[in-house]
Formats: structure tokens, C-alpha cells, sequence
């Protein structure tokens, strides 16, 4: 008798898994458990329900971080993309399609440095510091050395440079005509 209730139990179980109803399975495998201990179905059965219910949550959970993800990359928020899409690379690092979300997220970060050193950079050469503008352009070369808006500003810096040393040496010059000195002028 208890082992035709622990098989019944067993079937419900496995009906009720099969309709996605997990708590409802392992309720029934530990009832037929209870019934007839060493049953190895009953038991199959719970490790199923427990399985299953386990791939759902991770399911959800990386769901659940993807849209978080998007999320944050809709609202500009990169850096926190960045950390979501690695997450959910962790818990599924066979996922060629995260792979190019993360590698786009990543162009983006770099994008957006450059595009705040190069406003710094010119920020610097408009007040005169060229110098410190070239520095702020070299920190922009190790991030995106093949970047448009790289070559664009080093090429302006440079021209801003040579125009500073100009006019440098045409004031030199003028003070030394000013003063009669024609040889120091040259």
C-alpha cells in the first residue's frame, strides 16, 4: 500500500513538473519520501524539482541584470553596464552575443574619455598651457591612439604649439629692434 502511494505521489510530482509547478513537485517527492524512504524515484524527482527551480531563478536573476544592464546603458550610466554585462559573463562566459555588448560598452567608455581629455586638452591650450594640453592629448593616445578626434587634436595642438613658439620669438625679436640690437634680432 505504501508503495502504491508513494508512486502515485511520485506520479503527481512528476506531473506537477512537468506543468512547471516545482514546489508542488518536491512537496510530492518528499511525501513519497516519507512514505517509502529509499525511493529512488521519489528522490529523482526532487532533485528535479530542485534543479529546475534553481535554472529558473538563475534564469530570472540574469533577466533581471540584463534589463538592469540596458538600463543603465540607455541612461548613459557605462561604467554600471559595464559591471552588469561582466556579471552576467560570469555566470554565463559562453555568451558571444554578451561578448559584443561588452566590447560595445567598452567603445563607448573610451569614446566618452576621449571626448572629456580632449574638451580638458583644449580647455588647457585656450588658456595657454599647451604643454599641459599635449600631456592630457598623450593620456588620450594610450586610450584610443587610432581615434579621429585623437589625430584632430593632436594636429591642432601641435599648430597651437608652433604658434606660441612664433610669436615668442617675434616678440623676442621686436624687443631686440626696439632696443637697437640687430644682430640679437635675427
Amino acid at each position: 500500500m505504501r508503495l502504491v502511494s508513494g508512486a502515485n505521489l511520485v506520479a503527481d510530482g512528476q506531473k506537477g513538473l512537468a506543468e512547471g509547478q516545482f514546489v508542488r513537485a518536491k512537496e510530492y517527492a518528499e511525501k513519497a519520501l516519507t512514505l517509502v524512504p529509499d525511493d529512488a524515484g521519489a528522490r529523482t524527482l526532487a532533485l528535479d524539482a530542485e534543479s529546475e527551480s534553481l535554472r529558473r531563478r538563475v534564469e530570472q536573476e540574469m533577466s533581471d541584470i540584463r534589463a538592469e544592464m540596458e538600463e543603465a546603458r540607455a541612461t548613459g550610466h557605462l561604467q554600471r553596464a559595464l559591471t552588469l554585462c561582466q556579471r552576467l559573463l560570469d555566470l554565463n562566459p559562453d555568451d558571444d552575443t554578451l561578448r559584443e555588448v561588452e566590447g560595445a560598452i567598452q567603445s563607448s567608455i573610451h569614446a566618452k574619455e576621449v571626448e572629456q581629455l580632449s574638451s580638458q586638452a583644449l580647455a588647457y591650450a585656450a588658456d595657454g598651457d599647451v604643454d599641459l594640453a599635449l600631456k592630457t592629448a598623450g593620456r588620450i593616445e594610450r586610450i584610443a591612439p587610432h581615434s579621429p578626434a585623437f589625430q584632430e587634436l593632436r594636429r591642432y595642438l601641435e599648430d597651437q604649439r608652433r604658434y606660441v613658439q612664433v610669436t615668442a620669438l617675434t616678440a623676442t625679436a621686436q624687443e631686440h629692434l626696439v632696443q637697437g640690437e640687430l644682430e640679437e634680432a635675427r
